[in-house]
């Protein structure tokens, strides 16, 4: 009678252990866990394309009008034919080659950016 009572109360400790483990685990019986979803928001980068007047003093092509008004403010400020400004939006530093004429066309060097006025 005594090992028949060690028995039932092995199995009855066994049967909680059991019942604590599946509760414990996280997804229940399937073992599975808990899935965390990371969402990221990616814009687009700016497209840039045709002539784009910026107000009456300068027109740009293939750039933003932030990008022309460095450039002509750079210009007017030092009248060089190379310039380097930052562009606001991408932090990038951009080399344009400007000429005397009139208009002021400056060329971006080695991209197909344009910035003119005067």
């Amino acid at each position: 009678m005594r090992a028949a009572t060690l028995i039932v109360g092995a199995i009855a400790a066994a049967s909680i252990l059991v019942a604590l483990a599946f509760i414990l685990t996280p997804g229940g019986s399937t073992g599975g866990g808990t899935t965390t979803v990371v969402r990221k928001t990616v814009e687009a980068p700016r497209q840039f394309g045709g002539l784009e007047k910026c107000g009456k003093e300068f027109s740009v092509e293939n750039t933003s009008c932030e990008v022309g008004e460095e450039v002509r403010s750079k210009f007017e400020d030092n009248h060089l034919g190379l310039l380097i400004v930052e562009d606001p939006d991408s932090g990038e530093y951009l080399e344009f080659n400007c000429g005397e004429p009139t208009p002021v066309i400056c060329k971006q060097a080695g991209g197909a950016a344009t910035v003119s006025f005067g």
